[in-house]
């Protein structure tokens, strides 16, 4: 009996082990082969994408809390069955974490702004974006893990928290990032990436809007809202005949 025992304990926690595993590499797979962290939340790799402006809609984002809970809840249904020798609470964690997730993924929306006013400024302001989306994000997905952990806990008792805080930790973190990632943060990484290269090949002065600034000031740019444009098309021509 005891040894029948042992094997249903060592196959069942196993089982939950590669549940676990298998939602880990579908989450990291998926914005890797199709450039999104979800349905909507595009994570370009290959080009910048800038989230210049930020708009959230209460319909959707209501929706998608829903239907992320009750999806979060199916799952932890099934990896609780999976490891119903231990005490992690999976059904409350994955139905906070993917209310969390379906809230965000369907209220947000990514915008550019209308006017821009100094260089750079499309970016700075998708760093800004990804800071917010990932605090705001960070802060929901909280409060739901902290509501359904508590009533997890009334109902087994205080022992489960042990159990649920690194994985309360470890969606705090993945939910956090995948959209700060997805709202501006790649975005605003890309672009800093891109100006070393180009700068470490010789290419642009290191201080590159400084640059452009002084062009201006000798009339060989003009600057126009938050870009620059040459002043005449013959000196264009010119520069792009060069080698």
């Amino acid at each position: 009996m005891y040894k029948r025992q042992f094997l249903a304990m060592v196959f069942g926690r196993w089982g939950a082990a590669l549940a676990v595993l298998l939602v880990g590499l579908l989450a990291a797979a998926v914005p890797s082969l199709t450039g999104r962290f979800l349905l909507r939340a595009r994570l370009p790799f290959n080009r910048i994408e800038t989230v210049e402006s930020l708009t959230w809609s209460w319909p959707y984002g209501a929706l998608g809390l829903g239907v992320g809970a009750l999806g979060g809840l199916a799952l932890g249904a099934l990896v609780g069955w999976l490891d119903r020798w231990s005490a992690t609470p999976w059904a409350a964690l994955l139905a906070a974490g993917g209310g969390a997730l379906g809230a965000a993924e369907a209220g947000l929306r990514p915008g550019e702004l209308r006017l821009r006013m100094s260089p750079g400024q499309g970016v700075a302001q998708s760093l800004r974006s990804g800071i917010t989306v990932m605090t705001r994000v960070m802060m929901l997905a909280g409060v739901l893990l902290g509501l359904a952990v508590s009533a997890a806990m009334l109902i087994a008792g205080r022992t489960i928290i042990v159990a649920a805080a690194p994985w309360m930790v470890w969606l705090l973190t993945y939910l956090g990032l995948g959209f700060a990632l997805a709202f501006g943060l790649l975005a605003y990484l890309q672009h800093a990436r891109l100006r070393r290269v180009l700068h470490d090949r010789g290419h642009i002065a290191e201080e590159y809007p400084a640059f452009l600034n002084q062009t201006a000031e000798r009339n060989l740019l003009r600057k126009v809202g938050g870009g620059y444009t040459f002043v005449h098309a013959l000196l264009l021509q010119y520069f792009g005949k060069r080698d």
